[in-house]
């Protein structure tokens, strides 16, 4: 998004910053998936839960929100990567295999 401000030179007037969060239980119900929270001038941030069985489907759950209309949307995808160091904490071992692991895992896209 910032990159896209300072090549634009805009910014949009509705920003939605989702997350997807992962939780501890299996499933959940439609009322405790999506958490909203405005951060002021158009911007809020949508918090999406998903249960740890259960498939994301952010085209639905962000459809839910009344006044964003996702088909004229745009739609930015971040992405992580896991670089192992000796750093404290997990082996280098296990963060080299979790490294490997989330570069063959499927895109989010």
């Amino acid at each position: 998004m910032a990159a896209n401000v300072r090549y634009n030179r805009v910014l949009h007037e509705r920003v939605v910053v989702a997350s997807v969060v992962t939780d501890d239980v299996p499933r959940l119900t439609d009322g405790e998936r999506v958490r909203e929270r405005w951060l002021g001038d158009g911007v809020s941030r949508v918090d999406v839960h998903y249960g740890f069985m259960e498939d994301p489907d952010l085209y639905r759950d962000l459809g839910a929100l009344e006044d964003i209309d996702l088909d004229n949307a745009t739609f930015f995808l971040g992405k992580e990567t896991v670089v192992a160091t000796e750093a404290p904490g997990m082996a280098i071992w296990r963060e080299r295999l979790f490294g490997v692991m989330g570069r063959n895992a499927t895109s989010a896209a």
